[in-house]
């Protein structure tokens, strides 16, 4: 990973952090995706629940329609025309609710048929209800004036039997019989409507009419007369309320059977296509959804293990690539800061602020190898001025030794003036040369010292920038913390929406009880119609083994969401453990910081050092300046002093050839 030391510490680790955030918020953005895909196929599962069990409603509430219809058309009870008109309405509006709830072109189209042919079988109960009226109008007419027929008849056969009349009593009997009869048959057609019962009726009236003629031809009684004319015409309007009741009845049993009869099954098949199609729907989902929530399942475990990887990864690789070398640099300023000049200066290569520090730490210790050799010179010529001031004096004893006869003859002042001036000019001379050389070197000195205070300045500020991307690293890496943090709230937000959707279910599990308790009220409102109602029982049979399928699909759907909640707290856990190493990162970038730190410290301190060294060459400098004066100054009085011997010269001539002995010995050093 060598292509990390050319890379900046701050884009290290803001680059890691930033992918590590990406994966945690591509996690969040793939269990979202899952989750609203699996919610698009609950809300499209859920509302085919509701509109099952709707229209299961409808199918019920139908049902209870035409029992009222077959129970209104036995008994005529006007209470059940309320009912019937009550549970046609409640079917209608349960009908259009369902379809309220439908999105799908042929469903809605079937629902708008349901609620067509419900409101013609509304239509059609009403057109009953008033045909049975007019038919009910006409019975009234019939059993008012059937009775009155009877008095009068019965009336014409004791008046007659009291006057001794046997034959108008006879013709009186025999239409009271046809009459009867008449009235019996009417009564059997209303109750059966019989076709057969109509027709005999009819022969029964036919007869009553001829017989009440040939009574009315025998009678000469006037009150009898008058009894059997108004027998006649009641015959007459008992025939015309009979017919009119025989048309009503036709037209309602028309409707009956035309309308009512065809429209109520029509409606139940309609209905049940419509909870097959709602069912084979559901059989479709179910798998979709199962498929897409397994798929939701191993994606997001797939992305949390590469962001952990990732995560893991990264950590020990920016870790590593910033403290390894750092830790490096740390020991190597450690060794130089107790003058061990061989160790190497480690990253020299990187192009990152560790390497520009390394840069800054070789030319130190180039300037502190300028130091030592320049400090070893200096001793070696200290050593070697010793050793030639030892020298000379061995020669000086030596040349005393081999000139205290010469000096006897000259006067002890002017060899010692002599030997005085030679000596002030040599040491003059001498102390000129070195006051000279140590000015110089003292001044290179003062310009390597000055070299490194600004090495050392250029390594503090090295370290300060590191110290400064440092803490913001750890900046960033705390904004991932907190990132991620985030993330694993919103994950946790969608485990609470997984339980909430587990309410749901509950939800459509408790309408599926209530449409089974429906069905069974069906069922037994069937049994207590009997024969008549066998086939709504069923229809209610059905609508229960629908709502059974509708809470044993609803149990599934609970087990898938209870799974998807099982994963998503898995994707919580897997979220928190990428969070932990975050964090763990985080603590390695403050590690870094305080290391940084104190190397900068540490720099700093060797700048300030390096500065007063600086100071004190400086001072050194200005110091053998001084000491240069003073020796000219002493060569001047030196050649003051020569001059005033040279009048000794020539008492000194004999001393030349020792001298040139001893001066040949002192260039032999």
């Amino acid at each position: 990973m060598k292509f990390l030391n050319n890379i900046r510490i701050g884009m290290k680790i803001g680059g890691g952090f930033g992918v590590a955030v990406l994966l945690l918020v591509l996690i969040g953005v793939v269990a979202g995706l899952a989750l609203t895909s699996v919610g698009s196929s609950f809300n499209e599962y859920r509302g085919l629940a509701r509109a099952a069990n709707e229209v299961g409603r409808v199918q019920a509430n139908m049902l209870l329609t035409r029992m009222g219809v077959i129970n209104f058309l036995r008994t005529q009870d006007q209470a059940t025309i309320k009912t019937v008109q009550e549970r046609g309405d409640a079917t209608l509006e349960f009908a259009k609710e369902t379809r309220g709830m439908v999105d799908d072109p042929q469903r809605l189209k079937l629902l708008d048929e349901v609620v067509a042919n419900i409101d013609k079988y509304r239509a059609g109960f009403a057109q009953v209800v008033q045909r049975q009226g007019e038919r009910d109008a006409q019975v009234k007419v019939m059993d008012e004036a059937g009775p009155r027929i009877e008095q009068n008849l019965t009336e014409v056969m004791r008046s007659a039997y009291r006057d001794a009349d046997a034959e108008a009593a006879y013709l009186a009997g025999l239409v009271l019989r046809d009459l009867l009869l008449a009235r019996l048959y009417a009564f059997r057609y209303l109750d059966s409507n019989s076709q057969a019962d109509h027709d005999r009726a009819i022969r029964e009236l036919d007869s009553a009419e001829q017989g009440q003629g040939t009574l009315l031809a025998s009678l000469q009684n006037p009150e009898r007369r008058r009894l059997a004319t108004e027998a006649g015409q009641l015959i007459d309007t008992y025939r015309t309320a009979f017919g009119a009741a025989f048309s009503a009845i036709s037209a309602r049993n028309a409707i009956v059977s035309g309308e009512l009869d065809r429209l109520g099954p029509l409606v139940a098949s309609q209905i049940e296509d419509f909870k097959l199609d709602v069912i084979k729907r559901q059989d479709q989902l179910g798998p979709e959804a199962e498929a897409a929530i397994a798929a939701a399942i191993t994606t997001t475990i797939i992305v949390a293990v590469v962001a952990a990887v990732f995560a893991i990864a990264a950590a020990f690789l920016i870790g590593s690539g910033i403290a390894r070398p750092v830790g490096a640099m740390t020991a190597a300023m450690r060794r130089l800061a107790e003058n061990d000049l061989s160790v190497d200066i480690p990253a020299t290569d990187h192009k990152d602020e560790v390497g520009e520090m390394a840069k800054s730490m070789l030319v130190f210790k180039e300037n502190m190898q300028k130091n030592r050799e320049m400090a070893a010179a200096q001793e070696a010529e200290r050593q070697a001025r010793e050793t030639r001031a030892r020298r000379m004096e061995e020669l000086t004893k030596e040349f005393d030794a081999n000139v205290s006869g010469v000096l006897e003859m000259v006067s002890s002042a002017s060899t010692e003036l002599r030997a005085t001036a030679e000596s002030l000019s040599a040491t003059a001379e001498q102390s000129n040369r070195q006051a000279t050389a140590v000015a110089a070197a003292t001044e290179e000195a003062s310009t390597n010292v000055q070299t490194v205070a600004s090495g050392a300045e250029e390594l503090s500020s090295s370290i300060s920038e590191i110290s400064r991307q440092v803490v913001h690293s750890s900046k960033i890496s705390q904004n991932a913390a907190d990132e991620a943090q985030r993330t694993n709230d919103i994950v946790r937000g969608l485990a609470t929406s997984a339980s909430r959707i587990g309410e749901v279910v509950a939800l459509i599990t408790d309408i599926a009880d209530q449409t089974n308790l429906l069905a069974l009220n069906a069922t037994i409102e069937a049994a207590r119609a009997g024969e008549a109602g066998k086939g709504f029982a069923v229809v209610a049979n059905e609508v229960k083994s629908l709502a059974n399928q509708t809470a044993k699909a609803t149990e599934e759907i609970s087990q898938q969401i209870n799974a998807v909640q099982n994963e998503t707290n898995a994707a919580v856990d897997a979220i928190e453990h990428i969070v932990k190493v975050i964090g763990e990162i985080n603590e390695i970038s403050s590690a870094i910081a305080s290391a940084v730190e104190e190397q900068n410290a540490a720099t700093q301190e060797i700048a300030s050092n390096t500065q007063q060294a600086a100071a004190g060459t400086n001072e050194v400098a200005e110091n053998i300046l001084g000491v240069t004066q003073a020796a000219q100054e002493t060569g001047s009085g030196a050649e003051q002093v020569l001059e005033a011997s040279g009048q000794l010269s020539e008492q000194a001539t004999s001393m030349r050839r020792v001298v040139e002995g001893f001066l040949n010995g002192v260039r032999s050093l």
